[in-house]
Formats: C-alpha cells, sequence, structure tokens
C-alpha cells in the first residue's frame, strides 16, 4: 500500500511537472516573438516554421517522458494528454502572437517591416487607402521602399517574405489619388 501511494504522489509530481514544462515553453515562446530581433529580421514564413519545431520537440520530449511508465495504458493516456497540451500550448501562444502582429498602428508598421503582411487587412479596415492623396499615405505609413511606374505611379511597401520571395504592398496612384492597393510577390 506504501509503495502505491508513492507511486500515485510520484504521478502527480510528474503532472504538475510536464504542466510546468509546457507553460514555460508558451511563456518563453511568447516572449520570444514579442521582443525578438530574429523574428523580425527573418520573414513572415519564420513563424511558422518555429511554431512546427516547437510541437515536433514537444512530441519528442513527451515520447521520452512516456518511456519512463511502465504500463502501456499510461503510457498511452500520457502521450496523448501531453501532445494535446502541446497542440494547445503551440496554437495559443501562435493566436497571441498573431493576434498582436495583426493589429495595425503607425508604430507597429514602422518598426516590425518582416510582419506587415499580417496587418494588411487591419489596416484596410481601419483607413480607407482607395481615395486618399499620395501625402495622406505618406502620412499613414511613411515613405515607401520603392516608387515605381506601372503605368500608373506606384508605391511598393515592404511587407515581409514568404521563406523566399518578398511582398510588397501595392498602392497605385492617378493624378496624385490612390485607385488601387493590392499585394504582390516578387
Amino acid at each position: 500500500m506504501k509503495s502505491e501511494t508513492k507511486k500515485n504522489i510520484l504521478m502527480i509530481f510528474a503532472y504538475t511537472l510536464f504542466a510546468g514544462i509546457w507553460c514555460a515553453i508558451g511563456f518563453a515562446t511568447l516572449i520570444f516573438f514579442i521582443i525578438s530581433d530574429f523574428i523580425r529580421s527573418c520573414g513572415n514564413g519564420i513563424l511558422k516554421v518555429f511554431f512546427i519545431m516547437v510541437f515536433l520537440c514537444a512530441v519528442f520530449f513527451s515520447v521520452l517522458c512516456c518511456k519512463k511508465f511502465k504500463s502501456n495504458r499510461k503510457k498511452l493516456i500520457s502521450l496523448i494528454i501531453l501532445i494535446i497540451s502541446a497542440v494547445a500550448v503551440n496554437a495559443s501562444v501562435f493566436a497571441l502572437t498573431y493576434t498582436y502582429f495583426s493589429h495595425f498602428t503607425k508604430t507597429k508598421w514602422e518598426r516590425n517591416e518582416q510582419v506587415r503582411i499580417y496587418m494588411i487587412n487591419d489596416l484596410e479596415s481601419k483607413h480607407e487607402i482607395i481615395g486618399k492623396s499620395e501625402q495622406e499615405i505618406i502620412d499613414l505609413l511613411g515613405k515607401p521602399s520603392n516608387v515605381a511606374e506601372y503605368g500608373l505611379k506606384t508605391y511598393e511597401y515592404y511587407i515581409g517574405d514568404d521563406l523566399i520571395d518578398p511582398y510588397t504592398y501595392n498602392i497605385g496612384f492617378e493624378n496624385g489619388i490612390a485607385k488601387y492597393a493590392n499585394i504582390s510577390q516578387h
């Protein structure tokens, strides 16, 4: 009976330890995305790649931890719980990170060139781009990365990379008034 109680206490401790580890992973991941210059300089694809890597590490960690249990039933239950918690932590941190970067503010736009692509929907819902003058666009988004002539004068704003090719947010002007806005990959 004593050894059974000891095993139960150890199991409770192990599950508490696992829960603490997942909370720490989630918190560290969130901090990493909010303050890291690495994310800002590596492009949009890095968000997806990083979360896949965290998930794979979590699954690997779960499998290693389950090898400690002698009962196959306990191994299976532990593995399922740990993988579900890894998915939940990963999805939660990704959602928080995406939510943080997807809200347009002039300050975020200026400081986070690599993740501007996530801000476009919010930018367009808050500000009517079509119909604004060139100066209004510059006041809102700053100086464009490039000014091109594709039939119309076009301001190109760099908004990030998708693993290889860069994306730009293009605003075309006719007689100094924005006539179109779109995203293109170069």
